[in-house]
């Protein structure tokens, strides 16, 4: 389900998670093996809106800006997360590239280099 709140002529979107109670009681169990890495390129301008949706949506990926200089007009920015939440990451890219130019760099599925003898 979607949420979609526009106040002061800002919009976000919220993606609400649904959990069975037995992913609650062993949620190790429901991480996949491999990651959702994107590289985007949106402009400088629409970069904090974008950072902005990623909060809202807190846990779908991590993110950081690649290196840039001062005076670029965009920015590059690094997402990766879990592959099952490609899906809620695919739709605030959808979402947020109707509103604005949202080019994809690299669209591809990794492995998680976590250290598998921890879990």
């Amino acid at each position: 389900m979607t949420y979609k709140c526009e106040s002061a002529n800002l919009t976000f979107i919220l993606i609400d998670f649904k959990y069975k109670s037995m992913e609650l009681e062993s949620p190790m169990s429901n991480h996949s093996t491999q990651l959702f890495h994107y590289i985007v390129r949106l402009s400088k301008e629409d970069s904090a809106f974008f950072y902005f949706q990623l909060e809202a949506n807190d846990g779908i990926c991590f993110y950081s800006t690649l290196p840039h200089t001062p005076h670029d007009q965009f920015r590059d920015i690094d997402l990766k997360g879990d592959v099952l939440l490609k899906n809620e990451m695919d739709h605030i890219l959808k979402v947020c590239g109707a509103k604005f130019s949202i080019e994809i760099l690299v669209n591809e599925l990794i492995d998680d280099k976590k250290d598998k003898a921890k879990l």
